[in-house]
């Protein structure tokens, strides 16, 4: 019987070794994928559970691109069985959630002035959308995590305006990451928004 790939992933990840009648090629493959890839992006140095689009995180930086690409990869750790990332990663991205209901598709840290706002950070309300997040202590956060109270701020509206291609997915994002987190968790405590400790 042929494995699902959550199957196969959540497998590889738990150090089970086996991926059923699969070939040694596509374990070889999944293996390569969550260590030089997702492991890789995975800093939390910004916050607890920062990870980056990309695995050497040389061009972004601390933004969060909280929309389908962080959405994947946060399904991906869930899968991987990295839940207390995941749940640092979720608080991180409810804090920037605006009294409207809107999630930003990209948070930039805000403890300096942006770079130019008439360019691809033309979509920025700055200084109107800055917010401060804290980091809730949880057992197994990283010693080098950044815990201080700091300054972030969230763009909304996509620097090619016409179409807003990032901002119209983000809030589904957010929806189905915490889907995921819960039947991953299933801490009816956590989806109360009262604390759960991974």
């Amino acid at each position: 019987m042929l494995m699902t790939r959550r199957e196969c992933i959540a497998g590889l990840a738990a150090g089970t070794g086996t991926a059923g009648p699969e070939s040694d090629l596509i374990v070889t493959g999944t293996k390569a994928a969550l260590e030089k890839t997702l492991f890789s992006a995975l800093r939390e140095r910004a916050y607890p559970g920062q990870f980056t689009v990309t695995a050497d995180a040389s061009k972004y930086g601390e933004s969060t691109w909280a929309g389908l690409d962080n959405w994947q990869m946060a399904g991906a750790y869930l899968l991987a069985g990295k839940h207390r990332v995941v749940l640092d990663y979720f608080d991180f991205i409810q804090a920037s959630q605006r009294k409207d209901g809107n999630i930003p598709f990209v948070i930039y840290s805000a403890e300096k002035p942006p770079g130019s706002l008439n360019t691809y950070l033309r979509g920025l309300r700055y200084p109107a959308d800055i917010y401060t997040y804290t980091p809730a202590v949880r057992l197994g956060q990283p010693a080098h995590a950044d815990m201080r109270a700091r300054k972030w701020i969230g763009m909304l509206v996509h620097w090619q305006m016409k179409a807003n291609p990032s901002g119209a997915v983000t809030s589904v994002c957010y929806i189905l990451t915490a889907s995921e987190t819960f039947a991953a968790a299933k801490s009816e405590r956590w989806l109360a928004g009262s604390g759960y400790s991974a």
